[in-house]
């Protein structure tokens, strides 16, 4: 390690014989190249129409880290793009599409798309994530019937070789992906079959393979994504027409800090860093979640933050807004105020009828609220439109209670009348005694006649 930071602009990782470069958080190496310089491939004489099928499926980014360090989606584009680097691209040498499937399958490019290694490989990296079902038998008939045809480039005179990535065992059409796979193959494509993590049915990976269906051979299994880059170049000496893969000097791995790091092996005490050493900084806000700010992102060299618009502040978790109560600092010089969501106003007797209702709509007294002008930007018709509805809500409740109370009364009084009739029933019936002491006492409203005289009547009349 020399004295100038081994020539990197922020981090130097050393390693056994060589070293690396690194960027603090916010930041991102800038890289420039993607190859050793001075190595060759036997793959860039290569001819071959090669189409990629990706899983998109939903399980892909279900299996992200938690601390978000890396993202896999991400990762298998990168290694399908630094396997398309290993070939010499065009009409002579090699042609690549690119299918993806989930609950269906899209062809993202075809075999005639691109000619245009640059062009290609960010195609490749922008190719959108889909989630959901794991439909490999759809990925395969799609390349089947819209890539390996005339029309979008397949070459009579060229190998076909499909090469399959998946994370797991298929769910929907499961049932069709090896009969689909038997048939491609039965057209003279060869299949290769990378399966990652240990979700993979690894029979069923064979199964899928062309002959002789060995490991490292025709499928291979990976770890995690991670790994994906540690048999790329395996993978592409297979499909290299069977030529040996003559740019060994180049190997790259991958680290939580840097993501992939590559390094040019010259000789046993030559061994250079592939990447580069300035650091561009990352704009965090320049994503779909806008940095996770509630309101405004800001990005800053190195970093960002969030910010809030007038009457709001930063919320304790420095991305989310609440409102200010500015009736805390007393703004409104001895009249009323009253906050409101973002801003606040000041209510005075000059404004809403000559004080009266602003004083009931805070509960204060009349005479106590000043002649201070609405504030913070609302306007005199903001506050009387408020006062109006404060007035008519009033209203209504009065209305409800004099209802209520005038309810009250028509029950009560019901419920006398109800208990006088069932009193007049009772003596004007026909009762035990087998007449109607209404009849008897010559009157059927008891309630005005009955006295102790009419009493001693009945009872000396019953007696004889």
């Amino acid at each position: 390690m020399n004295g100038n930071n081994g020539g990197c602009q922020q981090r130097c990782y050393d390693l056994y014989n060589s070293y690396h470069c690194g960027c603090e958080a916010g930041y991102t190496l800038s890289n420039s190249q993607t190859s050793c310089p001075g190595s060759a491939s036997a793959c860039e004489t290569s001819v071959a129409d090669i189409v990629f099928i990706l899983d998109s499926s939903g399980s892909i980014r279900d299996a992200n880290p938690s601390d978000g360090s890396y993202d896999n989606w991400a990762l298998a584009l990168q290694f399908i793009s630094n396997f398309v680097n290993e070939f010499n691209l065009g009409t002579d040498g090699t042609q690549f599409g690119l299918v993806t499937f989930s609950y269906l399958a899209n062809n993202i490019f075809y075999l005639n798309s691109y000619t245009d290694k640059n062009q290609m490989q960010s195609a490749i990296l922008n190719t959108p994530y889909v989630g959901s079902y794991t439909n490999t038998s759809g990925g395969i008939r799609m390349a089947t019937y819209e890539q390996y045809i005339s029309s979008r480039g397949d070459r009579s005179w060229a190998e076909n070789i499909a090469i399959i990535l998946t994370d797991g065992v298929p769910n929907r059409d499961e049932s069709f992906t090896i009969p689909d796979a038997e048939y491609l193959r039965s057209l003279g494509t060869t299949i290769y079959v990378v399966g990652i993590t240990n979700a993979i049915d690894e029979s069923m990976l064979q199964d899928m393979s062309s002959q002789p269906q060995q490991l490292n051979g025709q499928y291979f299994l990976a770890d995690d994504f991670q790994a994906l880059d540690n048999i790329r170049q395996t993978l592409a000496a297979a499909t290299c027409n069977g030529q040996e893969v003559t740019s060994s000097t180049q190997y790259c791995f991958y680290t939580e800090e840097e993501g992939t790091i590559c390094l040019c092996e010259y000789d046993d005490c030559n061994i250079a860093p592939l990447n580069g050493t300035t650091c561009n900084n990352i704009n965090e806000c320049n994503d779909d979640e806008n940095g996770g700010c509630q309101y405004q992102c800001v990005d800053t060299t190195g970093s960002y933050y969030c910010s809030c618009p007038t009457g709001f502040t930063l919320a304790y978790d420095l991305h989310g807004c609440e409102d200010v109560d500015e009736c805390d600092f007393n703004p409104c010089s001895g009249t009323t105020c009253v906050n409101t969501y973002g801003s606040y106003y000041c209510l005075s007797n000059s404004v809403v009828f000559n004080g009266a209702f602003a004083a009931a709509l805070v509960g204060a007294d009349p005479s106590l609220v000043g002649s201070a002008s609405v504030s913070a930007g609302v306007t005199q018709q903001t506050v009387v439109l408020a006062s109006a509805l404060a007035v008519v809500g009033t209203l209504l409740v009065v209305m409800i209670v004099a209802l209520g109370l005038r309810h009250m009364r028509t029950s009560k009084k019901a419920a006398e009348t109800d208990s006088d009739t069932a009193s007049t029933a009772a003596f004007n019936g026909t009762s035990a005694f087998g007449f109607s002491l209404g009849n008897k006492l010559g009157n059927t409203n008891l309630g005005a006649n009955f006295d102790d005289d009419a009493l001693s009547t009945v009872s000396s009349t019953y007696a004889s």
